[in-house]
């Protein structure tokens, strides 16, 4: 083999691994962006959420992020992502009352998801794909 060749296929396989890590990363901020959403809407429906809008706003983009760490794994190059829902709404839940909580909000405590119904509430919510 040439050394030209060799270089060719070097920056070749260097562009499809590069573009599989740019698909799996794509693929993950889609998911991110619909586990968020998901959430928000959910929280959109609580009667007081208006009232409270600004601050719940503010919760969740404090919490999302570390809670969808925790609930996805990006997998490797030739494996599958997977992301679980059920992680993802109760670290946000958590994450969010403790937040609350500890700024004396317990009026928006009330209108955040309890950790025990979790499962229940979030059926029939689709699960974001990635």
């Amino acid at each position: 083999m040439s050394k030209g060749a060799i270089i060719t296929l070097a920056v070749l396989v260097i562009a499809v691994v590069g573009g599989l890590m740019g698909m799996k990363m794509q693929n993950q901020s889609r998911a991110s962006r619909d586990a968020r959403q998901a959430a928000l809407e959910l929280i959109q429906s609580s009667p007081t959420y208006k009232q409270h809008q600004s601050y719940v706003d503010g919760l969740m983009d404090e919490h999302h992020a570390p809670a969808f760490e925790a609930a996805y794994t990006s997998g490797g190059l030739a494996s599958p992502a997977d992301y679980d829902e059920e992680i993802y709404f109760t670290e946000l839940w958590t994450r969010m009352a403790a937040s609350a909580e500890r700024d004396q909000r317990a009026d928006v405590v009330q209108i955040l998801p309890g950790q025990a119904k979790t499962k229940q509430q979030f059926r029939g919510i689709s699960k974001p794909t990635g």
